[in-house]
């Protein structure tokens, strides 16, 4: 959990450092990357307070990666979200810099959460392995 947590970070930190460098391009203020960012830095610091608390060895571990159809399921529908927001505040989705502020960047930082579940099945994976080999 830790491990895809703190991958999880370091690719919204990349994301937000691009989105921050081209701010002035798609016209956005210079808090819209931080807000992705500050939750994601949330969400790792709630990972890693899980992780030291030992919560991992109270797991039970399923033979099934549910997680990840939940979380490509979450994915489409915030996906779906960030779409009918766009539609709502009437984004005038022709012009470049309103479709990447309104919806692609948007869907970049979403895609995460499925990112976040696909590292946690293969460390997951390989914690098991690596028990199985011992």
């Amino acid at each position: 959990m830790f491990k895809a947590a703190l991958i999880t970070l370091f690719f919204l930190i990349i994301e937000s450092v691009i989105v921050f460098l081209m701010k002035d391009s798609i016209n956005v203020p210079f808090y819209y990357p931080l807000i992705p960012l500050a939750i994601g830095f949330i969400f790792f610091i709630i990972c890693t307070f899980l992780f030291a608390n030992g919560y991992k060895a109270k797991v039970k571990r399923s033979k099934h990666a549910s997680y990840i159809s939940t979380a490509t399921i979450l994915f489409v529908v915030s996906m779906i979200a960030v779409a009918m927001i766009a539609v709502y505040l009437r984004a005038d989705l022709a012009q470049t810099n309103v479709m990447l502020s309104t919806i692609i960047i948007p869907v970049i930082y979403l895609s995460n959460i499925f990112f976040y579940s696909i590292f946690y099945y293969f460390f997951s994976k390989a914690k098991i392995e690596e028990k199985n080999v011992d």
